[in-house]
């Protein structure tokens, strides 16, 4: 593994730390590629329904970590089955501007208040601290009361909020809105999917490139205080274009002439729910509804397809988009809260 700055602490010595305090019949030991599919299970089991995921997809995401990402993975169990995970990791790739880590933990509901998040956390703080983490973030589901007091006691402080809202394709009546064609025409542009933009000409990585950097302008712009360095072209494909997730005729632009101005990223997972990645128009082409037009046009094909639902997720300072959202009559689930500890570092 390549490390840069402080090499990281000894994964042992904290599932040792931890072993000692867990009450009798919980054990721990580090995460295993064999688990995944009893974790997936497990984090379904208390996401709600818009939150679960299908194997298929974990395992593609696990393929694509940052091969040099620094993290601790832990599973505890209790006789031979799952009852809990946790871990930290400095992100890799996508480790924030300030260097911060992540936490995260989740415990069998039979396994709650017996002192056992205090030893986790304990152990992890430690853990990340002498890997040289400045802070850590946690991400808690805004109904999740007790995770979030427990995080408060712990000194971690709010700093963000992320709103997921999802859409019920089957009830949605695109009588009650303007053609999107016709939205997009009116002011001097046109609509046209990936699908249809790839036939046109044989030169696939052009386009992928222009996409690519219409994609990276919106990203500097998403109103988030930790926003990562936007992906490079090859990762941007193997997350987007190589997924076998990725839906081509939903995925919408804009165009004035050939010129691309605007996008809408969907994909379809495994568990069969739709989902937009990126909803973006360049500056010099906002103000013209055209992110409802592209959505509009991702919504008739999905729901032709038989997507049930369709998701989003927008960052609390984003507006428009939370205003586009609201237009097309998405239901917001709790909102992703983003908590942030400072770690003294010895």
């Amino acid at each position: 593994m390549l490390v840069s700055g402080p090499m990281p602490a000894d994964p042992q010595e904290t599932i040792a730390a931890i072993s000692t305090s867990l009450p009798p019949g919980l054990t721990v030991r580090e995460h295993r590629p064999a688990d995944l599919a009893a974790e997936v299970d497990f984090q379904n089991r208390y996401g709600r329904p818009a939150e679960r995921r299908a194997l298929s997809d974990i395992e593609r995401w696990e393929s694509l970590a940052d091969p040099n990402e620094v993290r601790l993975r832990l599973v505890l169990e209790s006789g031979g089955g799952l009852a809990g995970v946790a871990g930290t990791g400095d992100g890799g790739k996508w480790r924030p501007p300030d260097g911060s880590w992540s936490i995260g933990m989740r415990l069998d509901d039979h396994w709650k208040r017996k002192g056992i998040g205090t030893v986790l956390a304990d152990a992890l703080e430690r853990f990340a601290r002498e890997s040289g983490a400045p802070a850590l973030s946690a991400g808690l589901r805004g109904d999740e009361a007790d995770g979030i007091a427990f995080a408060h006691g712990r000194g971690y402080v709010e700093f963000h909020r992320r709103q997921s809202s999802y859409l019920d394709l089957a009830a949605f009546d695109a009588s009650r809105y303007e053609d999107p064609d016709a939205i997009a025409s009116r002011t001097g542009h046109r609509l046209a999917s990936f699908e249809a933009l790839a036939a046109l000409g044989s030169d696939g990585e052009a386009l992928r490139r222009r996409i690519h950097e219409l994609h990276n302008a919106a990203w500097v712009d998403v109103p988030t205080p930790e926003i990562p360095a936007p992906p490079s072209f090859e990762d941007f494909g193997r997350f987007i274009f190589e997924s076998p997730t990725f839906e081509p005729r939903a995925t919408t632009f804009a165009l004035r002439g050939d010129d691309l101005v605007g996008l809408t990223l969907a994909d379809v997972s495994g568990s069969g729910i739709g989902y937009t990645f990126m909803t973006g128009v360049r500056k010099d082409a906002r103000g013209n509804r055209l992110s409802l037009a592209m959505k509009l046009r991702a919504i008739a094909v999905l729901k032709k397809r038989g997507v049930g639902l369709f998701g989003t997720t927008n960052d609390e300072g984003n507006v428009p988009m939370l205003s586009v959202n609201r237009t097309l009559g998405y239901v917001p689930e709790p909102p992703s809260i983003r908590m942030k500890k400072p770690l003294a570092i010895a």
